[in-house]
């Protein structure tokens, strides 16, 4: 049996493609990529941080700031990076431990709106 598409759902799903091309069209990276990181100079997490940042700085063409922000159990640099203009340059380099302990430890967690 052949699903059948009705003429308004392709005319709906056509709109959407439409609408999302110039989204697609945008370059990236257009400049520098900042690499947050939650963890002190000199972990674990910074190391390998630094390695990605040097082979993603390699494969982009753009230059790659590591930018370490301890403390709070991650929710510093996590609030950090929701604040950050949505634009793709700004990323978070983590674990998921700090994230999944977070919310049991953190009485105040705060919320980005």
């Amino acid at each position: 049996m052949t699903p059948v598409i009705d003429r308004r759902r392709l005319l709906l799903s056509s709109a959407a493609v439409v609408a999302a091309g110039p989204t697609l069209a945008q370059a990236w990276p257009s400049k520098q990529i900042t690499l947050v990181i939650l963890f002190g100079a000199g972990s674990g997490t910074d190391t390998m941080a630094r390695i990605f940042a040097e082979k993603l700085s390699a494969q982009t063409g753009q230059p790659v700031v590591v930018d370490n922000k301890p403390g709070g159990n991650g929710t510093i640099a996590g609030a950090f990076v929701a604040r950050a203009v949505p634009d793709g340059h700004t990323l978070m380099f983590t674990s998921n431990t700090s994230h999944a302990a977070a919310a049991a430890l953190v009485r105040n967690m705060p919320t980005i709106r």
